[in-house]
Formats: C-alpha cells, sequence, structure tokens
C-alpha cells in the first residue's frame, strides 16, 4: 500500500498561485491530486460540464423506468416487448455517450489542449 507522508510547499506568486487554482478548478481534482498526476506527468483534461453528468443521470434513469414498465407489463400478461427494446436502446445510447466521450480525449487534447500542456 502506498503511503504518501512527506508534505512539499512551495512559494508561488499572485500570478502562479491564480494560475494554479484556476486551472485546479477546471480539472475537477483536488489540488494534491492535480499535482500527482502533474509530477507523474500524466494529462490532465478539463472535467466535461454538469450538463453532461445531468444528461446521462436522466438517460440511465429513463432506462430504469423502462426495465421496470417491462417486468410489470410482463409479470401482468403484457407484451413487454417494446419496454425492452426501448429499455436496451437507452441503454446503448448511454453507453455510446460514454463510449465517445473517452474516445474523443484525443480529439479534445487537439482542440482545446490538456490543462497542463504535456
Amino acid at each position: 500500500m502506498r503511503s504518501r507522508n512527506i508534505r512539499v510547499s512551495i512559494r508561488l506568486n499572485e500570478k502562479e498561485k491564480a494560475d494554479l487554482d484556476r486551472k485546479v478548478k477546471l480539472s475537477g481534482l483536488s489540488r494534491n491530486t492535480f499535482l500527482q498526476k502533474l509530477i507523474a506527468e500524466r494529462k490532465i483534461f478539463p472535467i466535461p460540464p454538469q450538463p453532461f453528468f445531468d444528461i446521462l443521470k436522466e438517460l440511465r434513469e429513463m432506462r430504469l423506468c423502462c426495465a421496470d414498465l417491462a417486468w410489470n407489463a410482463r409479470r401482468n400478461g403484457y407484451d413487454a416487448k417494446p419496454f425492452f427494446v426501448y429499455e436496451k436502446k437507452l441503454e446503448t445510447m448511454v453507453s455510446n455517450i460514454i463510449q465517445t466521450m473517452y474516445d474523443s480525449k484525443k480529439e479534445m487534447e487537439e482542440k482545446y489542449g490538456t490543462i497542463n500542456k504535456s
């Protein structure tokens, strides 16, 4: 198990501190994690805007509602196939959105750059 028990303090001027704070906020990481990634020379990307996560949450909830409707319809003797089809479409949609997000990191880097310019 890794243990990080060494404390490092640095001195910055106001401009450097403001720049560090801005980049940390863009990354959505803690300052500690941000600096650890920077030291490890890992690329740091800005987090997607909050509406992205809100949309994913809504789509997941819709998928769960469809699955629930499908099981209730099936249990009560109705044709549940349309609900299962729609639930599968929503599941695929969520998976595709997430996969696109991961796949587009290179495109994001080319268009916007990374926070740390590595």
